[in-house]
């Protein structure tokens, strides 16, 4: 988790260096990168929930609740593109992997009685 947060907020600070690299025309992106690293921290945190259900046999409810994250990212992004463009597509993304990670937490205390999250 240390480790991830380092590289988010050095990531997040040189966002648009990092992204300069690959030509001009992609600071555009710096701000849904920015979006995206804050919803990768909040995946870091989470810990290994999805993994604890997939190997005591949860697999059902795993594939289900990461089914329903990819239709609601679909979603998002069909309604949050056309408005906002590249930022709308990461925030898109960004609310159906904090929804999805949620999820997943609330169904790991529920079936296994354990606090998934690593700051919990």
């Amino acid at each position: 988790l240390l480790a991830t947060m380092v590289v988010a907020i050095a990531l997040s600070a040189l966002s648009e260096m990092v992204m300069g690299l690959f030509g001009p025309e992609f600071t555009e992106g710096t701000h849904a990168l920015v979006v995206l690293i804050v919803a990768q921290s909040f995946l870091a945190i989470q810990g290994p929930a999805a993994q604890l259900l997939l190997m005591i046999g949860h697999q059902a409810v795993t594939a289900l609740i990461y089914g329903a994250g990819a239709a609601l990212n679909i979603l998002l992004n069909t309604i949050f593109i056309p408005a906002f463009g590249i930022e709308g597509a990461a925030a898109g993304t960004a609310i159906a992997s904090v929804v999805s990670t949620v999820w997943i937490n609330l169904a790991v205390r529920r079936r296994l009685n354990i606090r998934a999250f690593t700051l919990a």
